[in-house]
C-alpha cells in the first residue's frame, strides 16, 4: 500500500509559486513613457496654411487661410478693402464674392466660428497677421443677437473681444467657407 501511496503523490502535479513583483500604478507609467519616448515623433502639420490665387498652398502672397483643425478657408483680409459697412451690405459682399472662381462664401455663422481664429495670447491684432491681414477691426458675423432686436453679434479682432450690434452700424466683413468646397480636405503643406 505505501508505494501506491507514493505513486499517487508521484502523479500530482507540483505547483511552485512564481515570485511576483509588485509593480506600482506610477512605475508602470515611468515605463509606458520611456517606451512612448524611444519612438519618433511624427511632425505635426501647421494649422494654418495660406493658399495663393490659384488655390494652391503658398509661401508668397496669399488670398485666403485654410485651418486645418476646423477645415474652414477664410479670405485673408476683410472685403471691401476693410470699409466698414451696416450688416445688409455685409452679408450681400459675402453672397458676392467670387474667389477661386467658386461662389461658396459666407459669412461667419456665429461669434464663435469668428472666434476660431483668434489667439488669446495675441493683441493688437488677436489673431495671427502671418495669416490673416488687416485691418482688425469689429467684424460682422451672420448671427442675430436674440436679445436685442435689429442686432447681430460683432466681433473685435483687435483684441478677441464680442458684443452686439445695430445691424446699422459700420463695422468690416470677412468670409468663410468649408475647404470640402475648395477639394481642401487632405492638402499636404
Amino acid at each position: 500500500m505505501k508505494s501506491a501511496k507514493k505513486a499517487k503523490s508521484l502523479s500530482k502535479p507540483v505547483t511552485r509559486r512564481r515570485a511576483t513583483t509588485t509593480i506600482s500604478l506610477s512605475e508602470r507609467v515611468l515605463r509606458l513613457e520611456r517606451e512612448l519616448l524611444v519612438r519618433p515623433a511624427v511632425p505635426a502639420l501647421p494649422r494654418y496654411v495660406n493658399l495663393g490665387a490659384d488655390c494652391k498652398p503658398t509661401t508668397g502672397d496669399y488670398v485666403a487661410t485654410w485651418d486645418r483643425s476646423t477645415n474652414l478657408v477664410h479670405v485673408a483680409a476683410p472685403l471691401l478693402n476693410g470699409k466698414n459697412v451696416n450688416h445688409t451690405d455685409a452679408m450681400q459682399a459675402c453672397a458676392d464674392l467670387d474667389l477661386f472662381n467658386r461662389k461658396v462664401w459666407r459669412p461667419y455663422s456665429s461669434p464663435y466660428e469668428l472666434l476660431s481664429i483668434v489667439d488669446y495670447d495675441r493683441c493688437n491684432p488677436a489673431v495671427d497677421p502671418a495669416h490673416f491681414k488687416g485691418p482688425f477691426g469689429w467684424t460682422w458675423t451672420g448671427k442675430n443677437c436674440a436679445a436685442r432686436s435689429g442686432a447681430a453679434w460683432v466681433v473685435y479682432l483687435n483684441s478677441g473681444s464680442t458684443n452686439w450690434g445695430s445691424r446699422d452700424d459700420l463695422c468690416q466683413v470677412r468670409a468663410v467657407c468649408a475647404g470640402q468646397q475648395l477639394g481642401l480636405s487632405g492638402i499636404e503643406a
